[in-house]
């Protein structure tokens, strides 16, 4: 892999320490949850983990749900976490800011729009199939993304760094097992990840999943991994290799070094 990632396309973030992006971690992962709750409600598709893996939309930030009913979607917007439905792609004229309101209003908003769209409202549910412990409920408590955007704009910055060394080692992967590229979130842990084929050493395809996570409460430093491609569930396979950002930070050259480390790590799973 001679050639470089484009220089436009890393976006330099500064180091403020391993737990910066904690509090942008916690806002995200609230707010996504509403997708995750329509997706798991309207989307049909099966299994589950295939079911609520949300699009990541590079050119606009969004966190997408796939579509249902009548091309309907869900999104979010990094940095504001600006929430909003899609008909055919394109955003109907609501909008809601999540800054100041409860889970029980933003919960009322999303039915409304259900209703407006002739969805039936009896099937949306709260429910998924994960656990995430001390999630905002009712009205007690209000969504607060304005007071980390910095840190919002840090972790955007981060996840368009990790879908465009996905896509350009896509770019470079062997093109006799090379399936679309398809960047997607795992709404329980914030995960990007895409998964690529390599032939292995017995000449059989290998899956292997490229992600980045944003880190959690008992590793709050963001990483990222190569693991093996399970699609079934919402366990984190144990990744094969992973980098965290602080490596990345004191590095002259990010891009390149996190790019040797997905090529390194994937040229030695192709020889087991």
């Amino acid at each position: 892999m001679d050639r470089q990632l484009h220089p436009a396309l890393w976006h330099p973030v500064r180091n403020r320490g391993p737990g910066f992006f904690a509090e942008a971690r916690e806002q995200a992962i609230n707010v996504v949850q509403w997708l995750s709750r329509v997706a798991n409600s309207y989307v049909d598709a099966e299994p589950a983990a295939k079911r609520l893996a949300l699009r990541w939309h590079t050119s606009d930030g969004a966190l997408r749900t796939e579509e249902f009913a009548d091309n309907l979607a869900l999104e979010i917007r990094f940095p504001s976490l600006t929430m909003q439905f899609l008909q055919q792609g394109r955003p109907t004229p609501h909008r809601l800011e999540p800054e100041g309101r409860s889970p029980a209003e933003v919960e009322a908003w999303i039915l409304v729009e259900l209703l407006h769209r002739g969805l039936d409202r009896d099937r949306f549910s709260k429910m998924v199939p994960y656990d995430i412990p001390d999630l905002l409920a009712g009205d007690a408590q209000s969504y607060a993304p304005e007071a980390c955007q910095t840190e919002l704009q840090g972790l955007l910055s981060w996840y368009q760094n990790a879908a465009a060394t996905f896509e350009y080692l896509n770019r470079d992967a062997d093109d006799a097992v090379k399936p679309p590229l398809r960047t997607k979130c795992c709404p329980h842990n914030l995960h990007l990840t895409s998964v690529l084929a390599i032939s292995g050493g017995d000449k059989r395809q290998k899956r292997c999943r490229m992600g980045f996570s944003p880190g959690g409460q008992s590793d709050p430093e963001p990483y990222f991994y190569v693991s093996d491609a399970d699609e079934d569930g919402f366990d984190l396979v144990q990744p094969h290799a992973t980098l965290k950002i602080s490596v990345l930070l004191v590095d002259e050259a990010p891009a390149h070094r996190l790019i040797r480390f997905f090529a390194t790590t994937l040229t030695e799973l192709q020889t087991q």
